[in-house]
């Protein structure tokens, strides 16, 4: 079983960058962990039956990061013919700012197809991270989340990243991660 993060064994920001590593998500052994990210990180997280929901999705994936052997973060993912829909990212936040998100992101950007996602109008910090991981604002969701906030719908075109993160294919309907 994966170890859960907690604040007393969160590791120092100087150790991230050379033990971070990516893997598809394991649902049994990682939802836990990810449930306490989201508690940790949002006012209104994604409760047990949004993630057993989005773990049945023929089209979603997801990976996690991990440090030390401690998932830190996740991203969720909608893999489509024609691109790839960020559905949820989280960081636990005691190691945001440490480029956890930025790697998560760039890992579902690494298809080589265009990818959406949805932001609230309020996440600035967000906001500038997509924007520098080249995402540009295509549209405005009026009270597009539970409380009534508006979302950002933001857009990335392909790149010549490599590639990280592919999608599933019939039959297998397998994650590669190829590191």
């Amino acid at each position: 079983m994966e170890k859960v993060l907690d604040k007393k064994r969160a590791p120092a920001p100087a150790q991230t960058a050379a033990r971070l590593s990516l893997r598809p998500v394991r649902w049994q052994s990682d939802l836990t962990a990810m449930m306490n990210i989201e508690r940790a990180g949002f006012a209104r997280p994604w409760d047990w039956e949004k993630f057993f929901r989005f773990s049945s999705r023929d089209d979603g994936q997801g990976v996690v990061a991990l440090v030390n052997g401690a998932v830190v973060g996740f991203i969720l993912c909608e893999c489509r013919d024609d691109r790839v829909h960020v559905a949820h990212v989280a960081v636990h936040p005691t190691q945001q700012g440490l480029g956890i998100g930025r790697s998560l992101i760039k890992a579902a950007c690494a298809d080589g197809l265009p990818v959406t996602l949805n932001v609230r109008l309020s996440n600035l910090r967000a906001q500038e991270l997509y924007a520098r991981l080249d995402f540009q604002v295509c549209e405005l969701k009026a009270a597009h989340y539970d409380d009534g906030e508006d979302a950002l719908v933001m857009r990335r075109c392909p790149s010549q990243s490599p590639v990280t993160l592919r999608r599933r294919k019939p039959p297998e309907r397998d994650v590669v991660f190829v590191s």
